[in-house]
């Protein structure tokens, strides 16, 4: 296999506190996962919700680090609610997922200048 593709690993916030859970996914991941890629061309793809610092992502970036620190992984953040620094309207709401608006997502600030751009 060249490509492994992982989307939310932990269902939920209690399942990625559970120390019980974390380390099965941990030992799933390095026993069963990683045999199954090709070990000279691979890549894996993980999408999740960052939970808790030992989450599957958190124990990954530190076990493995981030490309910009001489280390394994690179990281992309795609937050929900829009970031002007991806060129997206302040305050968007990605409707990429569930058709999800602003009102949806009661509590939501604005971090932009006035205007609503930067």
């Amino acid at each position: 296999m060249n490509l492994l593709i992982i989307d939310d690993p932990h269902k939920d916030r209690a399942d990625a506190e559970s120390e019980a859970s974390r380390r099965a996914l941990h030992e799933w991941h390095s026993s069963t996962a990683l045999k199954r890629l090709q070990p000279d061309r691979n890549a894996i793809v993980r999408i999740q919700t960052r939970w808790h610092p030992g989450d599957w992502a958190g124990r990954r970036l530190a076990d493995e680090g981030q490309i910009e620190g001489g280390g394994k992984r690179r990281v992309s953040h795609l937050p929900a609610i829009a970031d002007p620094k991806f060129g997206r309207t302040c305050s968007a709401v990605s409707t990429a997922s569930r058709c999800r608006t602003r009102k949806s997502r009661p509590g939501t600030r604005c971090s932009c200048g006035p205007g609503g751009r930067t």
